[in-house]
């Protein structure tokens, strides 16, 4: 075995061994600085602790010894790669809300504004622990129902500390995590907090009305009753320039081609309703804006002329 070799394989005895791919702990400092609502989270879910589990565990996040992480509904779960083999199997577990609690916070959510304004930007208002609260609903104060990992060693671990770590770090830059490990994901939260804002301003007949499906034309008459006015030309111009417009139909097009299939951090179906609804704000003022510079010159062109021929002496 050559030197280099040696080296390369040198471990000490209570280091962990090197995980491949892992996720680093942004925060090399410690994780005093974390903001709301992320910092009152990791208080609640590390609570019992001991001091050098702790050490080790952050030790764990900043070197990378978390891998496979993820915030799932109702849970965040995680491979560490310690001094064995083989990595442990971590999980933290939380409390999922029922599908009725779930009715009652997107109905409070709904009826303010600042809920769907700042949760499409990724954004948790910080009434949003006092709208729970209100409600009867687990949020910060809560602690975890379960704490699991493979290893040997007495829970809460080292590794346990080091997925809620890198959980709070998350959860600091992505709050919607939150409501994630309450037992919903964020894209359909989004999507059902759009539907239940729609319903509460414009009423369930406005939000969901759904574009009338074009009928067949009745069958026309056959020709020869149609003699007597078959050269005859039809509606004049004007009658359709002044016949009444057809109800608008906001997002007609969106609607009937359905909610569609890619996955990411927003809804789709929204995020194209919201554009469609701009530059039809942009383009009316526009076409005002054009009104208003054609109409301008030719009135004030016409009092000019008007007033000069007044002026003219009497021949």
């Amino acid at each position: 075995m050559s030197s280099g070799n040696f080296q390369h394989s040198f471990r000490r005895p209570d280091a962990p061994r090197r995980a491949h791919d892992g996720q680093r702990l942004r925060r090399r400092g410690g994780l005093d600085q974390l903001q709301w609502p992320a910092r009152q989270w990791f208080e609640t879910v590390v609570l019992g602790i001991g001091d050098n589990a702790i050490h080790e565990g952050l030790e764990y996040a900043i070197g990378g010894q978390v891998t496979r992480f993820a915030v799932l509904p109702g849970e965040c779960a995680a491979m560490v790669q310690g001094r064995a083999a083989r990595p442990y199997a971590t999980a933290i577990r939380f409390s999922r809300w029922s599908t009725q609690d779930w009715d009652r916070a997107l109905a409070a959510m709904a009826s303010e504004a600042v809920y769907s304004a700042r949760l499409m930007t990724g954004e948790l208002p910080s009434t949003a622990e006092r709208l729970f609260a209100n409600l009867g609903l687990p949020f910060l104060e809560e602690p975890p129902t379960e704490r699991t990992c493979t290893c040997s060693e007495p829970a809460p671990c080292k590794h346990i500390y080091a997925l809620a770590a890198l959980a709070a770090e998350r959860i600091e830059q992505d709050p919607l995590a939150l409501l994630a490990l309450r037992g919903m994901a964020p894209q359909p939260l989004l999507e059902r907090l759009q539907e239940a804002r729609a319903l509460a301003t414009r009423g369930a007949s406005q939000a969901h009305a759904h574009p009338a499906i074009a009928t067949s034309a009745p069958p026309l008459p056959p020709i020869e009753d149609c003699l007597h006015d078959f050269w005859r030309p039809g509606a004049a111009l004007h009658d359709a320039e002044t016949a009444p417009p057809e109800a608008h139909v906001p997002h007609a097009l969106l609607r009937r081609l359905g909610q569609p299939q890619l996955g990411g951090r927003f809804p789709m179906m929204g995020l194209l309703a919201s554009a469609y609804d701009t530059i039809r704000a942009a383009a009316i003022r526009l076409d005002e804006q054009i009104a208003a510079r054609t109409t301008g010159p030719a009135v004030n062109s016409a009092a000019p002329e008007c007033a000069s021929t007044e002026a003219l002496p009497p021949k």
